[in-house]
């Protein structure tokens, strides 16, 4: 027999074997239950739904203490007048007042924190283009020093050298040096270090530009708008948050640290581009994140940004990495005290901004059988996000419920072209605008 004879022998082999896995039953080690061989599961197509049947048992099942499950029961846990459409708010008055400034044109800044989602502006970017365009305003917001992925935001574009990340997922991470984008980056002692942003074609041109950062000693920075003469700002020593800002048409700017007035440590955490009216997003997405970690924000150092860059509107959007199989239901109560404890931070830094959490989305994977289905315990974690806002007084949307609920992630990674992702889980460009505009008509239905 030759090599191809054996190789195609082989292949015949396992191939049989998987087919026999299949018919196998299910296997439970402990308390979990091995998902079922099927090889065919790419590509047969599958029952996106869940079983509304265990509806009501998912949400008794959260958490392990009476008091978590109390807070979850089916009779406590009310939909938006408009679950589709409408923003629920249980704020006192906090969305209002965003309501009427919006209104009013500004300026209104926002803030959006969230996990992968929304990382690289997928979401946020056609956000931020359509509130501007409504309502005035030109530049991305905030940006980090460096994030390793520059390419991949399609907002602005982004070049850097000579800074080291450190974000709060990372190990050794100095929650003293923590900045609000829960990062901060460090120059390195030798090259040149700088960041350089510029507008992309057709997108509203910021007029003014702002690098935040903490110096320890005499620090001296250049800026240089549209590659024009430098304009120099020097620095002496402080434990408190400093800034520069520069104005003009900003088609680009570029900031650069003086290497030799460097004597001390000193760190940095991002450059905005902005107008000083009409509407600022800021983009603060976090890889990995479930929200907690925001309970962590130092607060001396979140004062200081608040006070020089307050916000108007704070949105939530986390859930992909707290959504998983039904084992998740005892996290969940442990997740919404969490969260609580974020909610609690961002309105002490923040008293007057409104708060919104936007739910998680829809997340879908293969069940037993092979099958592509929506996460058995996501639906639970959105009411629970839902409890969570109304506990907490702020208000809440339903994206799973906007973006057509249970199936809804299935339907966008098979549109044409694809609006998510093969993973089932994160959004294309295409896909992020189709949410952003869904966002957008609920966030400004009380400004039209």
């Amino acid at each position: 027999m030759n090599y191809y004879e054996r190789t195609i022998a082989l292949v015949l082999v396992v191939l049989a074997m998987l087919i026999g896995l299949h018919f196998l039953p299910p296997i439970t080690v402990g308390e979990h239950t091995l998902r079922a061989v099927n090889i065919l599961s790419d590509i047969v197509p599958g029952d996106s739904t869940c079983d509304d049947g265990d509806w009501e048992e998912e949400l008794l099942a959260v958490g392990q203490d009476s008091a978590a499950v109390d807070s979850v029961r089916p009779d406590k846990l009310q939909e938006p007048e408009d679950a589709t459409t409408g923003i629920a708010d249980y704020s006192d008055g906090a969305m209002e007042r965003f309501y009427a400034k919006l209104q009013q044109g500004g300026p209104v800044r926002i803030a959006y924190f969230g996990d992968s989602f929304v990382e690289g502006d997928i979401l946020t970017g056609p956000l931020r283009e359509m509130l501007q365009a409504r309502y005035g305003g030109g530049g991305v917001g905030f940006v980090d020093m460096a994030t390793g992925m520059e390419g991949f935001r399609q907002t602005v574009r982004h070049r850097n050298a000579g800074f080291s990340i450190h974000a709060i997922t990372d190990r050794n991470f100095s929650r003293s040096k923590e900045g609000i984008n829960q990062r901060y980056f460090i120059p390195s002692p030798a090259g040149r270090s700088y960041v350089s942003l510029s507008s992309v074609k057709g997108a509203a041109r910021a007029t003014e530009s702002t690098i935040y950062f903490v110096t320890q000693d005499s620090l001296t920075l250049t800026a240089r708008v549209n590659g024009g003469e430098p304009q120099t700002f020097s620095f002496s020593g402080s434990d408190a948050l400093q800034y520069a800002t520069v104005y003009g048409d900003m088609g680009q700017v570029e900031w650069s640290l003086v290497r030799d007035s460097l004597s001390a440590p000193c760190w940095f955490y991002g450059v905005t581009l902005d107008q000083a009216q009409g509407v600022v997003l800021d983009n603060f997405s976090m890889r990995s994140s479930s929200g907690a970690t925001l309970a962590s924000l130092p607060g001396g150092r979140t004062r200081e940004f608040a006070r020089l860059r307050p916000y108007d509107l704070i949105v939530l959007h986390f859930g992909l990495n707290v959504a998983s199989e039904p084992m998740a239901r005892s996290r969940y109560a442990g997740y919404q005290k969490q969260m609580r404890r974020s909610i609690a931070l961002l309105r002490e830094m923040y008293p007057d901004a409104a708060l919104l959490i936007v739910s998680c989305s829809d997340r879908d994977d293969h069940d037993l059988d092979g099958r592509m289905v929506t996460l058995p315990g996501l639906r639970t974690l959105v009411a629970v996000q839902h409890q969570m806002a109304r506990d907490n007084g702020i208000a809440f949307w339903n994206l799973f419920q906007a973006m057509g609920g249970a199936g809804s992630m299935q339907q966008m990674v098979n549109a044409s072209p694809p609006e998510a992702n093969k993973d089932y889980t994160h959004l294309t460009h295409r896909g992020g605008r189709r949410l952003a505009r869904l966002f957008f008509d609920v966030l400004t239905h009380k400004s039209y």
